[in-house]
């Protein structure tokens, strides 16, 4: 049989199956599946078979198969891609009132109703009394991109309703410390772009409190180096991220030192 022959190559073969890619994901055939398969081709591997044909040996094999079921390996790549939250349909009636005012909106992936919306196309004719726009779908709403448009403090705050954002451009724009407040309250971002606003060192505090902030842009803000190492350090373990800049600092001398010696 060339399953049979397939399965008991060694598995660093290139016909070997299943194929060896890596331990973490290599699932070999059992020795009692293996028995299972060898009893139920020389008995003419018929899909009718059942498992009281088999000999008591071979029935054995296949209740322990049944016991242990192999389990479903997942990988790294797949474990760490983002999990979409289950969401009802949007209103249908609101997403044309969002395009007919200009603005991009379409799901962020196939089969889920999660949106993303872009008014930075629209610019500066895009202000606070657009962001009414979006209530209607707060329960929808994942990722939304403000940049260059001409949202202010007070637009951010009527963003309080959108609990499911988890990635949000405000770049170019005119914000303020004022603004961080409000955008504290939003518990599941990750992304926040703040590039080129006016926030400053007071508004570090209230970034601390986004528990799952991963990317935060600061460049041309008025936010000190000393403030964005403060932000940095709190999301990690103290004496850790001591320990590695330390280390960094040693390195940093050490290639130093060899270059003058080259030179």
């Amino acid at each position: 049989s060339e399953l049979i022959y397939r399965i008991t190559l060694p598995k660093d073969d290139d016909e070997a199956m299943p194929p060896m890619e890596d331990e973490e994901h290599y699932n070999p055939v059992s020795n009692e599946e293996l028995s299972v398969m060898k009893a139920w081709i020389s008995m003419g591997a018929s899909f009718d078979l059942l498992v009281s044909d088999l000999d008591e040996k071979s029935k054995k094999y296949a209740l322990h198969v049944f016991k242990n079921m192999p389990k479903k390996l997942l990988s790294k790549s797949l474990a760490l891609q983002p999990k979409l939250p289950v969401v009802p349909p949007a209103d249908p009636d609101s997403l044309v009132k969002i395009r007919q005012a200009g603005l991009l909106i379409m799901p962020i992936a196939q089969n889920t109703n999660a949106l993303y919306v872009n008014a930075s196309y629209s610019g500066k004719n895009f202000t606070d009394e657009n962001i009414n726009l979006l209530k209607p779908i707060s329960k929808q709403l994942l990722w939304l991109n403000l940049a260059r448009t001409g949202v202010t403090d007070q637009g951010i705050a009527n963003l309080s309703g959108h609990l499911l954002l988890s990635r949000l451009h405000l770049e170019n724009t005119s914000l303020t410390d004022e603004a961080t407040h409000h955008l504290s309250m939003l518990p599941n971002i990750e992304y926040l772009n703040l590039y080129g606003t006016q926030i400053t060192d007071a508004s570090i505090k209230k970034l601390k409190k986004l528990k799952k902030l991963k990317k935060v842009f600061l460049w041309k803000t008025k936010v000190t180096a000393k403030g964005a190492e403060t932000l940095r350090k709190s999301f990690v373990d103290s004496q850790s991220y001591d320990k590695i800049l330390n280390q960094l600092k040693e390195l940093q001398a050490s290639i130093t030192q060899l270059k003058k010696s080259e030179e």
